[in-house]
């Protein structure tokens, strides 16, 4: 409470003004409500009266009219700072950011010296989303009172959005000297390094915040997430439960304690844990991430629901603060050649550049200009190939989202190409911004993005069925043959190893599955060892390099009947000799509902059949896509039971599986799948057709691409 302003009153009012305020710091601010209404009744022109009424109702949250009270009082007497100041807490008490500024701007010409206030025009302009003007006004606090321990923190959250995260640690750091059990600046600075992939120091910044406050639930999600990218997957679920069991309805915590269980093949409670995260969605909670979800449910219309929910609330709309929204408006972006930016945090040694490499070397030149705009992943042969193959490359490592945004609309980028969407490193935000009049949700994650903003996904027939496409935030763009673009220029190393360099059986049958371990669920694995032990002396071939993932598998395999030793775990190796290893499985086992896409391109370059079970989803159809685009139909099964026997066929038919193997080594060579050029060309007429559309004025719509003949490809048609 500040003191009652000095100003000209008869020694009458000063008592009643007097009493008023004992009652209120006394905790009666009923009676002092009352009283100071009775003043303001008796004598409208007290300010004392009008301003410390205002205080009290906003107290007891009466914010609207407390608001209302401290305005008038400011007309009374604007040379008063207390009463600025005090309506400069409500207004940031109520959300309103936008007046909070301009009250600061007032309170700025009256206490220009004033820290404090820096510090809340500070505050104000972040929740704006306007970082880059907080850094600087708690820059003029910190000049002003260079102890102040909030403005380091939240100058450090500023600069942590803007990416500075040298800049954002160094601050963080200074808050923490000043204040070392400074709870949330620990958790910040924990935040910054695991941004900064400094994960060992990011882990003890939690450890140290769980310190002074043990049961942090925020701190603990964030401790889970950094073991998840320590690999520490055991570590992590304990984290996961831990904020599970203290608030069941935290974020995403189950679906996070659920995903951290599986990435490393432990299954305990998985079914209810499943269901529990079902029904979360189904109510519409933040239940799960979209990544981890579509491994848990294939109900399209439910991922959908959560890649709204989750989107919703770590990527709100900039239409929700029209200060920063942005209209792109038809014909704005027209220029010689179509100019398309391809976003991702992959560009490296990573299954989405081994797929798009290619695509982006056969752009056509003279109709098309590629930007790639990549962050993290900065090393590597294919990210010096696609650093080559684009024709402008930024990198955005270290560049704001915001800052990203404005460099695309200054560049007249015409479609933005999404290709991360819901996974690691994803700036969803860029596209929520706007950046490009045309946006589109492709390859890097496996269904809808739920974001309003994008406007077109990538797909085919067989992924996204037209009766499902209601399930999709996005308008479908059919391909005519396969949505997954392919490189035909991948390199098989030779010469191939053999059975016995990787401990294979020289004669048994191998069965392979080199998903990631988080595909594999308990009800897979049980159709895999039945399998196993129904064709004698075959082994389950899997993907290894994680000790507890083989050592949890060993033990399913053994309380399911067969011998942990017919599991076979493979290393992990360079792309060009994993795909010459892969040749030495007899057949590959897909999973469900979590498809692979490259897993199942690598497998048939690599001449190896693939049986699959089609879900429906977008996720449950990848592996059934390509084989249909490869003529394989009868590899796609369509329910468990059909999958587990024809895999079984397969297994006892010799002649017909070699048979298999011979005709994909054929059908590599002729198929659309992998024709990198005739799946480029097809990619290039979508992009000319949405850009048509928009340049007409027209909202997105449904549009199929044709078979591109043999010459050129025709127009798409659209549908409404």
């Amino acid at each position: 409470m500040t003191d009652v302003a000095p100003q000209q009153q008869t020694p009458e009012l000063a008592a009643r003004l007097t009493r008023a305020l004992q009652l209120h710091q006394g905790g009666d601010p009923g009676r002092a409500e009352a009283l100071y209404r009775e003043i303001l009744a008796s004598t409208a022109g007290s300010f004392d009266a009008a301003h410390l009424l205002g205080v009290a109702l906003i107290q007891r949250g009466a914010h609207e009219e407390g608001i209302a009270r401290i305005r008038q009082a400011i007309a009374l007497d604007p040379r008063q700072p207390n009463a600025r100041y005090h309506l400069v807490r409500a207004l940031l008490c109520r959300r309103d950011w936008p007046a909070a500024v301009s009250a600061c701007d007032d309170l700025l010409t009256l206490q220009s010296q004033n820290a404090e206030v820096w510090f809340l025009r500070g505050n104000a302009r972040q929740q704006l989303g306007s970082h880059a003007a907080a850094v600087d006004d708690y820059a003029e606090a910190l000049r002003l009172k260079p102890d102040f321990p909030a403005a380091w923190n939240n100058a450090g959250h500023s600069l942590r959005v803007l990416r500075r995260l040298a800049a954002a640690t160094s601050a963080f750091r200074r808050a923490l000297a000043l204040q070392p059990a400074y709870m949330v600046a620990l958790n910040n600075l924990g935040l910054a390094l695991l941004d900064s992939q400094r994960l060992d120091e990011a882990l003890r910044s939690f450890d140290d915040a769980l310190a002074v406050q043990p049961d942090a639930i925020e701190v603990l999600s964030n401790r889970g997430t950094a073991l998840m990218a320590m690999k520490r997957c055991s570590e992590a679920a304990d984290s996961f439960a831990r904020v599970v069991s203290l608030a069941p309805d935290f974020g995403a915590a189950v679906g996070s304690l659920l995903y951290a269980r599986r990435n490393c093949c432990d299954w305990s409670d998985d079914e209810s844990l499943a269901q529990r995260v079902v029904a979360a969605v189904e109510r519409g909670q933040m239940a799960d991430a979209p990544l981890s979800f579509v491994g848990v449910c294939d109900s399209a219309a439910l991922q959908l629901t959560c890649a709204r929910t989750f989107s919703a609330a770590r990527y709100p709309s900039k239409a929700r603060h029209p200060s920063t929204a942005v209209v792109i408006t038809p014909n704005a972006h027209r220029q010689d050649r179509i100019r398309v930016a391809y976003l991702s945090g992959d560009f490296g040694e990573h299954a989405v550049s081994y797929l798009i490499a290619g695509v982006i070397e056969h752009h056509d030149r003279t109709r098309f200009e590629t930007i790639g705009v990549g962050w993290g992943r900065g090393d590597g042969p294919t990210h010096m190939r696609l650093r080559g193959a684009f024709e402008r490359f930024i990198d955005a490592t270290d560049v704001s989202d915001a800052e990203i945004v404005l460099r695309l609309r200054d560049l007249k980028v015409d479609i933005a190409v999404d290709l991360t969407g819901h996974t690691s490193g994803q700036r969803t935000e860029i596209f929520t911004s706007r950046a490009a009049p045309v946006q589109v949700n492709y390859l890097g994650f496996p269904g809808t993005s739920g974001v309003t903003e994008i406007d077109y996904i990538l797909a085919d027939e067989f992924l996204i069925a037209p009766q499902n496409q209601c399930h999709y935030s996005e308008k479908v763009v059919y391909l005519p043959e396969c949505f997954q673009a392919n490189d035909d220029q991948r390199v098989i190393d030779a010469p191939a190893p053999t059975r016995n360099d990787l401990g294979l059986p020289p004669d048994g049958f191998v069965w392979c599955s080199f998903h990631g371990s988080h595909k594999i669920t308990p009800s897979m694995f049980e159709v895999w060892v039945r399998l196993a032990r129904a064709v004698p002396g075959s082994v389950l071939w899997l993907l290894g390099g994680n000790s507890l993932v083989e050592d949890n598998l060993r033990r399913e395999a053994a309380a399911r009947g067969l011998d942990p030793q017919r599991l076979v775990f493979a290393a992990h190796l360079p792309y060009s000799r994993h795909l010459a290893r892969l040749g030495l499985a007899d057949l590959c086992l897909d999973t469900l509902p979590f498809n692979g896409g490259a897993t199942t391109s690598d497998a048939l370059w690599a001449g190896v059949p693939v049986v699959t079970c089609a879900g429906q989803s977008f996720a449950a159809r990848m592996s059934g896509s390509l084989l249909h685009a490869l003529g394989f139909p009868e590899l796609v099964a369509y329910s468990s039971s059909d999958y587990e026997r024809l895999a079984l066929q397969l297994a006892r038919a010799p002649e017909r599986l070699a048979s298999l193997r011979r005709r994909l080594v054929q059908r590599r060579e002729s198929s659309a799948l992998f024709d990198t050029t005739r799946f480029c060309r097809h990619l290039e007429a979508a992009y000319t057709a949405l850009l048509e559309r928009h340049a007409r004025g027209e909202p997105p719509a449904m549009l199929r691409v044709p078979v591109r003949p043999t010459e050129r490809c025709q127009s798409p048609r659209e549908d409404s």
